[in-house]
């Protein structure tokens, strides 16, 4: 549940060191709705998510955030950092949307 007090206390901390959170939980888990669970949906709403926050920088930088795990000067992107993290089963959906996109 992401509304446990850890998580919402790691959020606030690292709010306080000036990242922004995006926190959501994919299908069938959490508040979402109750609805076939595969490990194609779970990776499909974490695409979801970060083609969203991507779509908001691209207006402002032209090409949308920076994925690359690489400082912006040796990478080809030129709008903001953006981490992509999970917990638990997350780490795995995280990783594989990342590698997919």
């Amino acid at each position: 549940d992401r509304g446990l007090s850890y998580r919402v206390e790691l959020y606030k901390v690292l709010s306080k060191l000036g990242f922004y959170i995006i926190t959501f939980d994919y299908r069938s888990y959490g508040d979402s709705s109750p609805v076939e669970l595969s490990e194609k949906t779970v990776v499909d709403d974490g695409k979801t998510v970060l083609k969203w926050v991507t779509d908001l920088y691209k207006p402002r930088f032209g090409d949308g955030p920076n994925l690359s795990g690489f400082p912006q000067s040796s990478s080809n992107s030129t709008g903001p950092n953006i981490i992509v993290w999970g917990h638990s089963l997350g780490t795995a959906v995280a990783t594989r949307t990342v590698a997919e996109v």
